[in-house]
């Protein structure tokens, strides 16, 4: 969700009620991090700082993009930057970031070392399992019930569309294919 990509089609559908402010690192010409932040007019004037990305459609892996190797520099450049700058902004919302991320306590400590105050609390959960190395170690793993109905859920499909088949995509090529075909077939 920090993709060129993924923000340019971000900005293309939300972008109309936001100004960019995205922050550029660079040492000795090389970019060494990114901040894509956007700024909202809310109601009474307060201006809102957040990253791209949030909003009605939020992703929870929102982040400052840095080197690992200067991250942070690039921090604290960053938090620098945005304390000088602070009449032009009044709330840093720095939502949808993972709650084991370590850049919660860099931005934190950044942010506290300028003087600016810091509140952290969850705003979403985003569930998730760890995949197991196979499919059918994942499927061994489920309850009875699961396993149970995607066995009915197969056979159904194999009677009622007979030419499908399944398979695993284990190259980046074949995945580019698989998921090029995916996107075509939710378009239709």
């Amino acid at each position: 969700f920090l993709s060129y990509l993924w923000l340019q089609e971000w900005w293309h559908v939300y972008g109309t009620e936001y100004q960019i402010w995205t922050l550029i690192a660079r040492e000795d010409g090389k970019l060494i991090g990114i901040m894509p932040l956007i700024l909202s007019h809310e109601l009474f004037g307060i201006r809102r700082l957040m990253f791209m990305g949030a909003g009605e459609v939020t992703p929870n892996h929102l982040d400052i993009i840095a080197d690992p190797e200067e991250r942070d520099q690039v921090f604290q450049a960053f938090i620098a930057y945005l304390s000088q700058a602070a009449t032009k902004w009044d709330v840093l919302e720095l939502d949808k970031m993972p709650g084991d991320n370590p850049s919660v306590d860099l931005l934190k400590s950044a942010l506290k070392s300028q003087g600016l105050l810091t509140k952290t609390e969850p705003s979403a959960t985003c569930p998730y399992i760890e995949l197991p190395g196979s499919f059918d170690e994942y499927i061994g793993s489920s309850s009875p019930t699961t396993r149970r109905t995607y066995r009915r859920d197969r056979r159904r499909m194999e009677k009622d569309i007979p030419n499908v088949h399944f398979g695993l995509a284990n190259t980046p090529e074949e995945v580019d294919r698989v998921m090029d075909a995916m996107i075509h077939l939710h378009q239709n």
